[in-house]
């Protein structure tokens, strides 16, 4: 179920507060070796270790094509994704399409407003963005017991 939300919120975030052309969804991060144990592997065998990397929700190029940010959007549980952007953001200039990156920036859009996470999340170079369209406000709403 949150999976579903996650990736309406996405699909609807990117619509209205991004330019078209500028984001990719469902990035790989990290690079995918071409030998293992001095053998030349195969597009397929690469293909198969690319599925096993982590992967990103959105990466958005700036006008200058050195500055990326990742963006990873969440409702139910927004302080996991505090390391695991961490992570990404290193993982990202390794990335094919992105080895022209220097500069990455981090986001976190929440469907929750909070004030603690903005705080963490801060602290480690992380911006928080609260997106709250009206059908995701009704769906917490009715989580939580409340219509």
């Amino acid at each position: 179920m949150a999976e579903a939300v996650e990736e309406r919120m996405m699909a609807e975030y990117a619509a209205e507060r991004l330019t078209p052309g500028t984001w990719r969804t469902h990035v790989r991060l990290g690079a995918v070796p071409t030998s293992i144990a001095g053998r030349e592997l195969t597009e397929l065998e690469r293909g198969a270790l690319r599925v096993t990397h982590p992967e990103a929700d959105l990466v958005q190029r700036g006008p200058d094509p050195g500055v990326a940010t990742i963006v990873e959007f969440t409702v139910w549980n927004p302080v996991a994704k505090v390391g695991q952007l961490l992570f990404y953001g290193h993982q990202l200039p390794l990335t094919p399409g992105y080895e022209d990156v220097t500069e990455v920036h981090l986001r976190i859009v929440t469907g929750l407003g909070e004030p603690r996470l903005r705080e963490l999340a801060a602290a480690m170079g992380i911006d928080v963005e609260t997106f709250q369209p009206a059908w995701l406000l009704q769906k917490l709403a009715s989580r939580r017991g409340r219509s």
